[in-house]
């Protein structure tokens, strides 16, 4: 099978040539979505551990200390969840699509994380947290992978390279600016409703952009379809 990639211009852009009229809505989308991807994947990781955790306080000298204990099976649990995120992905993304399954672990990610949160807030059972904390690392993962193959498929040739490092380095905003607010000074009530706030509005920013699967790398946005074509036996030796 050999597969027709769409253009294939010399790609010489900058960052201003992703806002010009073309795809000036495009970036803000994906921009928009890989800030959240960043934020909910690392945000996650750092709220589990605080809810995962016990602060104690104890005295040397008259010294006051702060120190914690940290649940490290719990926190195993919900992080090997990222295995079954990523067979997820492997299993769906091209029998379903790219956008749809984005939008929905996006937000089942969101509603896992509030839940976690939320519940965590009123003291819920250990198993529970662990339950929950796990399908939000499970659908946070998947959402990420799915992003991370949808973004290079979309944009095309010309600007590949530069929208998809520009819409990386928001994303990498969004992991820096997630600690400050995913801490021990938030109530984790306040943490998982600003996290599923995020997950929302990127659900509904992914759901905006054309769906790739089945098209042209690159020319999505043009309804350009995917050709195949059989390769003589003589052209593959």
């Amino acid at each position: 099978i050999r597969l027709e990639m769409g253009d294939d211009h010399e790609e010489v852009t900058s960052v201003a040539d992703l806002f010009s009229p073309q795809w000036a809505s495009t970036t803000a989308l994906l921009w928009i979505a890989w800030f959240g991807l960043a934020f909910l994947y690392y945000g996650a990781i750092i709220l589990l551990s605080l809810v995962f955790s016990a602060e104690e306080e104890s005295s040397v000298d008259d010294v006051q200390t702060e120190t914690y204990e940290f649940d490290y099976v719990a926190i195993f649990i919900s992080g090997s969840s990222e295995i079954p995120g990523l067979f997820l992905v492997l299993l769906t993304v091209d029998r379903f699509g790219r956008i749809p399954l984005q939008v929905l672990n996006f937000t089942a990610g969101g509603i896992a994380t509030f839940a976690v949160g939320t519940l965590s807030y009123f003291s819920a059972p250990r198993a529970l947290l662990i339950f929950l904390g796990f399908l939000s690392r499970m659908f946070m993962m998947a959402a990420s992978c799915m992003t991370w193959v949808f973004t290079p498929e979309l944009l095309p040739t010309e600007i590949r390279s530069t929208g998809h490092s520009a819409a990386n380095a928001i994303g990498r905003m969004g992991a820096v600016i997630a600690p400050f607010i995913i801490s021990k000074e938030t109530p984790t009530l306040v943490i998982s409703t600003i996290m599923l706030a995020i997950s929302i509005v990127s659900s509904v920013a992914i759901s905006r952009l054309p769906e790739t699967a089945g098209r042209q790398l690159g020319n999505a946005g043009t309804g350009g379809m995917l050709k195949a074509e059989r390769v003589p036996t003589t052209e593959l030796t």
